[in-house]
């Protein structure tokens, strides 16, 4: 069985958050936005001044449940942390959930089932084919390892 691992680093997503909101979106009092890869889990930390207050917000995203394959199965994540964050974490979920199927949020949970996401015939068979062997954030990076079966 052949495979392919993905290895994003914390520099990167912190790299890519950095260009796509704070450069590119103007938030009143959005003063950082920091990604933090901990063996636990993902951290979302957000330092805001409101009201000439300085808050930070985090939160935790934890893998509860991954799928058999890219085209079957559930991505689940377990939020905990700041309830501020989390809800919206949730909401951004839930809009999208209504443009995408598979897409939920709820009870402090937000998860994809690959099953009902709907692809183009072509690529169906190559997603099913894509087995999800591993999943983890592991010394600050987020690793993905695929396996290809026949």
């Amino acid at each position: 069985m052949a495979e392919m691992t993905i290895k994003i680093d914390e520099a990167f997503i912190n790299g890519l958050v950095d260009k796509l909101i704070e450069e590119n979106a103007s938030i009143k009092g959005l003063k950082n936005l920091n990604i933090e890869m901990k063996n636990d889990g993902i951290h979302f930390q957000i330092e805001v001044n409101i009201f000439n207050k300085d808050v930070v917000f985090d939160s935790l995203i934890e893998l509860k449940e991954k799928p058999s394959s890219l085209a079957n199965g559930m991505l689940k994540f377990n939020l905990s942390g700041d309830e501020g964050v989390r809800k919206i974490l949730e909401g951004v979920f839930s809009i999208i959930s209504k443009f995408i199927d598979g897409f939920e949020a709820k009870d402090n949970e937000i998860g994809i089932n690959l099953s009902k996401i709907q692809y183009s015939e072509n690529l169906k068979p190559l997603f099913q084919s894509l087995i999800l062997d591993n999943f983890e954030v592991k010394n600050k990076e987020f690793l993905l390892t695929l396996k290809y079966k026949e």
